[in-house]
C-alpha cells in the first residue's frame, strides 16, 4: 500500500462543481434525518492552494442514525470511518490512496459545526488570513509530505487562533 501524499496544489475553481455534484449527490442519501449540507475546508475557499479532496459537511437530526447508511454511502464509492478520532462524528471518505472526497458529518448542536463555517467564511472574507494559511500549508506539505498527522496538527495552532479571533 502506497502513502498518501499531503500534496498542496494550487485552486482549481473546479473544486466547486465538484462540491456541487456530490452535494446532489449525497442530500437524498440521509434521508429524513438530513438538515444542510456545506462545502468546508480549503477547496472552498477561491484561490486557495489546497490538497484536492472536497470537503463537505452534513448536519443531520440524529448521528445515530448516520450508521444505518452506511450501504447507502458505500454505492457513492465511500468507505465510514466512524467516528474517526472526533467523538460524535461520522466520517466518510472516498478515492482510497488519490483521496477525492471527505464527508464529515455532525448532529445538530454540535460546536463543531459552527467552528468549521467560521474558519471557512474568515478566510474567504480576509484575504491576508488566507495567504498565510496557505503558506503555512505549503510549507507543512514541503515538509511532511508522507506525514498526514504532522501535517494536521501543524495547521491547528492557526486554525485556533482565526477561531478565537472570530468569537471575538
Amino acid at each position: 500500500m502506497s502513502k498518501r501524499e499531503m500534496r498542496v496544489v494550487p485552486y482549481d475553481p473546479s473544486w466547486i462543481d465538484l462540491y456541487m455534484t456530490e452535494a446532489a449527490l449525497l442530500t437524498p442519501t440521509l434521508g429524513e434525518n438530513f438538515m444542510e449540507i456545506h462545502h468546508i475546508g480549503s477547496t472552498a475557499i477561491p484561490n486557495m492552494a489546497s490538497k484536492p479532496v472536497i470537503d463537505i459537511m452534513i448536519v443531520v437530526k440524529d448521528i445515530n442514525l448516520v450508521d444505518s447508511k452506511n450501504d447507502a454511502m458505500a454505492s457513492l464509492d465511500y468507505v465510514a470511518r466512524g467516528e474517526c478520532g472526533i467523538p460524535m462524528r461520522r466520517f466518510f471518505r472516498k478515492g482510497g490512496n488519490e483521496r477525492t472526497h471527505h464527508v464529515h458529518v455532525y448532529q445538530e448542536g454540535s460546536p463543531h459545526i459552527a467552528d468549521h463555517l467560521k474558519f471557512r467564511d474568515h478566510m474567504r472574507g480576509n484575504p491576508q488570513s488566507a495567504q498565510e494559511y496557505m503558506a503555512l500549508k505549503e510549507s507543512l506539505s514541503k515538509k511532511y509530505l508522507y506525514e498526514r498527522e504532522h501535517y494536521t496538527n501543524g495547521k491547528n495552532d492557526f486554525i485556533q487562533r482565526i477561531l478565537k479571533k472570530e468569537e471575538n
